[in-house]
């Protein structure tokens, strides 16, 4: 869901209204939206690899916890 949210709003925040310097009501939610989910991915990889810390890189547990 959110890579297409993101291909989405992506797109969206590329329209050609820019280049021709015309109005382009609704890029600013529709950047905030593609930042939001790309920020939010990185999150819960991040809360992801805190919760196993050994386990996705190979490194012995025992050791981590002396």
């Amino acid at each position: 869901m959110s890579r297409k949210l993101l291909l989405i709003c992506g797109i969206a925040s590329s329209s050609a209204n820019l280049a021709a310097n015309l109005p382009t009501p609704w890029m600013g939610v529709m950047e905030r939206i593609s930042i939001f989910t790309y920020l939010a991915w990185v999150a819960i990889l991040a809360i992801v690899l805190m919760r196993h810390p050994g386990e996705r890189r190979g490194v012995d547990n025992s050791m981590l916890a002396a």
